[in-house]
């Protein structure tokens, strides 16, 4: 609406909402604010049809009728059956929808000609501005925590238990020391043998091949130890990124829908992806360099130390001005990566719902808006990364002081003590005090990068520890294999609330349902039905009561047990990327006699029939190659495989024509003849046939009656639910 476009398509925007808020949106919205534009409504809601200036009917990909809608009704076509049958009930053409006062705006609104009037504030406005000041804090999404201050030692040994344990890391110890080790005597060997060649007499014959084959089993050594380490190592990391990355996917995936309604997506794949590819490859790399340049700068100390014992008086205080170097420089790198990892989520999140809303986006022209708004938060991501880059800067112009002044010490050392030393050993000194330079700066990287890399072990160590759903299964108390043998649904004062802390949206509801009885569920929008739903399948924990199906509680059962006897068709059909068999059959159970028959019964049998793979159809990504009716009937269809002996429908119809609504009705009542059916509904002739009738409002049970009995009383909420439809002929009869 706020808009202001001159032409609005609207694609069946009201098959969601109640009878109530869709007779209210299309008089003060569609006719009301919108009366100036052009309007083309896509819709199954034929109750709105008699309002429209000219009505168009499809049939098979192209235009059937086209006229007004007494003009169709004259006619006595395709359309006046519809109508007919589906709605009036009695083959008359009354008005549906009310047309009084249906061309006068909605109070103060007058976005048809471009002008916002605002009304005047009441007297009580500043006392009502307060209100949102007490609400806050109340966001449902909570923000991303972090943890502050040095990694935690446990993250470091949760790290080497997933690396492979005590043996690996024993393995690890020995290559670390032994490359070392063997890398400084390789060096001590050199510098001895040319010490000998340099203080032999004259003409005396030296043993080359003594000296070159020693020094060669120094380096075979080496090199066997930096084998063997690296092994270890790559072996050791693959395993610890597969069962890191193993127990967090399968505590998201267990973990409750509170969890995915306070997280956006976009962090979950944050972890899966930057996170994880930290875990997969740079944690690993990062902590085996730290080690090895701690052992190089340890052995380089060593070697100066032991050729110049005077370096060790000023070695001291050097180590403590690089170690206080250190310590500032981590602790703020640290947190800069930190940050940075928390501001790559918003981004992702950004770009996940930019794809999924792309058509919208281009729709309105609106694309300049989410680049601009890509861009803001892929600057705010950066403003961590050039901290991190400037306090590298920072650090290396600090190293490379404290390196130079470790040469010049080296070197004056081996000068003052010249007389007493060999050349050769000084020579090794010095070279050691050169490579310390290089050494020392790329030390204190190595030591930040290990640390922040851990960070990423720390943030995939969170989504470990998540807080997940009932056990899958209780092995002491599983049900029989036939259980549910009948249906029978009874519930005892069950109250239900979304997550700890919130108010209920069920208050203590108690009713029984008979076995093989068909129950339709209405009530206005929020009134608690698909609650209601997601209480039967233990999406979320009652609150206070329980719920019983043929004598067994079901709380007391495992999820998988419980969720794999139950059958339901959401209002929100989902399907995965695969084929028609993989969709309809993803565990291979039936054969291809029965996905046919399944097919037929929910009336896509021609359809798959005329495609070139039949069963191996591909469907795409959340099935959009697909109709959203035809996705609704593919879920029927896998729901009718099933054979449950309880089939929950939320909305099931509400995106389908009334004529495959009926056909839909007419498959549940024979398929399921025999099994208990709960069917939520906003279109009260898809369940006005059903045994009872249970009304909800504000999270309880208000009616609970058969369909005729609660019509027949007009001021029950059921009456006015379908005067609200304009279905009463129907519903009388």
């Amino acid at each position: 609406m706020y808009q202001d476009a001159d032409i609005y398509i609207l694609d069946d925007p009201l098959s969601a909402v109640d009878a109530h808020v869709g007779k209210d949106i299309f008089q003060q919205c569609v006719c009301g604010v919108l009366r100036e534009k052009t309007r083309v409504l896509v819709t199954h809601q034929l109750q709105y049809l008699n309002v429209a200036d000219k009505i168009v009917v499809l049939k098979a990909g192209r235009i059937g009728e086209v006229g007004s809608y007494k003009e169709l009704m004259d006619a006595g076509l395709d359309f006046a059956s519809l109508i007919t049958t589906h709605v009036t009930g009695q083959g008359s053409s009354a008005t549906l929808l009310p047309v009084n006062n249906i061309d006068k705006p909605a109070n103060g609104a007058d976005f048809a000609k471009g002008k916002e009037k605002a009304a005047p504030a009441p007297a009580s406005a500043p006392a009502a501005a307060k209100k949102p000041a007490e609400q806050k804090g109340k966001s449902i999404i909570v923000a991303e925590g972090r943890d502050v201050g040095g990694v935690n030692v446990q993250v470091y040994w949760q790290y080497l238990a997933a690396l492979g344990g005590t043996p690996v890391v024993v393995l690890l110890a020995l290559g670390f020391v032994l490359d070392q080790a063997t890398k400084v005597g390789g060096d001590w060997w050199l510098s001895h043998w040319s010490n000998v060649l340099a203080t032999a007499p004259y003409g005396t014959h030296v043993s080359t091949a003594k000296y070159l084959l020693l020094y060669l089993l120094f380096n075979l050594l080496n090199g066997g130890a930096v084998l063997g380490r690296t092994l270890a190592l790559a072996l050791g990391s693959i395993r610890a990124s597969r069962v890191l990355h193993s127990e967090m996917l399968k505590r998201v995936l267990r973990a409750p829908m509170s969890f995915f309604d306070t997280t956006p997506v976009g962090r979950i794949i944050n972890r899966f992806s930057k996170d994880n590819h930290s875990v997969d490859e740079s944690v690993a790399r990062a902590a085996a360099m730290f080690i090895s340049t701690v052992l190089s700068v340890f052995g380089a100390v060593v070697v100066i130390s032991w050729v110049t014992p005077f370096f060790l008086v000023v070695a001291l205080p050097m180590a403590w001005l690089y170690q206080w170097i250190q310590r500032y420089y981590l602790e703020s790198t640290r947190e800069m990566q930190r940050l940075d990892s928390i501001s790559k989520s918003p981004i992702f999140a950004h770009f996940t719902e930019t794809l999924n809303g792309a058509t919208t986006i281009r729709a309105y022209g609106v694309q300049p808006t989410f680049t601009l708004e890509n861009d803001r938060k892929l600057d705010h991501n950066q403003r961590a990364y050039c901290c991190i880059v400037a306090a590298n800067r920072w650090l290396g112009v600090r190293l490379e002081f404290i390196g130079t002044v470790v040469v010049f010490l080296a070197a004056l050392f081996a000068v003052i003590q010249r007389a007493s030393i060999d050349p050769g050993l000084a020579g090794l000194s010095i070279t050691y005090a050169l490579n310390v330079t290089g050494t020392l700066n790329w030390l204190v990287r190595m030591s930040t990068d290990a640390e922040t890399q851990f960070v990423a072990v720390e943030r995939v160590l969170e989504y470990t520890r998540l807080e997940t759903e009932a056990d899958a299964i209780v092995p002491w108390n599983r049900p029989k294999t036939d259980w549910p043998p009948a249906g029978d649904i009874e519930l005892k004062d069950l109250a239900l609330r979304y997550r700890a802390g919130l108010d209920l949206v069920l208050h203590g509801i108690s009713c029984h349902i008979r076995a093989q009885e068909k129950i339709g569920i209405v009530g206005r929008t929020g009134a608690g039905k698909s609650s209601l739903v997601l209480a039967l399948f233990r999406l979320v924990e009652p609150a206070r009561g329980s719920v019983t199906i043929d004598g067994l509680d079901i709380g007391t059962i495992g999820l998988d047990d419980l969720r794999s006897r139950l059958a339901i068709i959401p209002q929100d059909p989902v399907l995965f990327e695969g084929t028609v068999r993989s969709n309809l059959d993803p565990f291979n159970q039936y054969s291809d006699s029965d996905l046919w028959d399944s097919l037929r019964s929910v009336h896509l049998y021609e359809y798959v029939q005329s495609t070139a793979l039949k069963l191996e159809h591909p469907i795409a990504e959340n099935g959009e190659n697909l109709s959203v009716g035809q996705r609704q009937l593919m879920c029927l269809g896998r729901a009718l495989l099933r054979k449950s002996r309880v089939l929950v429908m939320d909305e099931a119809t509400a995106a389908v024509d009334y004529e495959t609504d009926s056909l839909i009705q007419k498959t549940i009542r024979t398929e399921f003849q025999d099994r208990t059916v709960l069917t939520i509904a906003h279109r009260i002739n898809t369940i006005i046939d059903y045994d009872r009738v249970m009304v909800l409002d504000k999270g309880r049970i208000a009616e609970f009656d058969k369909s005729a009995t609660l019509f027949a009383d007009s001021n029950s909420i059921f009456y006015s639910l379908v005067q609200s439809s304009h279905n009463a002929p129907t519903a009388a009869h």
